[in-house]
């Protein structure tokens, strides 16, 4: 995760409007532990594309350990 975090914070700098890469980026922010950057980036990403149900699956997921696809 030392070595996979800068480059998600990357990958959403280069394309911050890209919603669905800062939700999968967030599910990784969930998954290891850093649960406050998670959410800021789940705001983010909901924010972009409120309807997006899909959005709202992955985000749940990453509650209870699930890895986006």
């Amino acid at each position: 995760w030392d070595k996979a975090k800068p480059l998600f914070e990357r990958l959403i700098a280069m394309d911050p409007s890209d919603d669905t890469g800062i939700m999968k980026a967030a599910c990784w922010f969930n998954l290891s532990g850093d649960r406050k950057r998670a959410e800021e980036l789940f705001g983010q990403a909901l924010g972009k594309s409120p309807d997006d149900v899909w959005h709202y699956i992955l985000a749940a997921g990453s509650y209870v350990g699930v890895s986006p696809f």
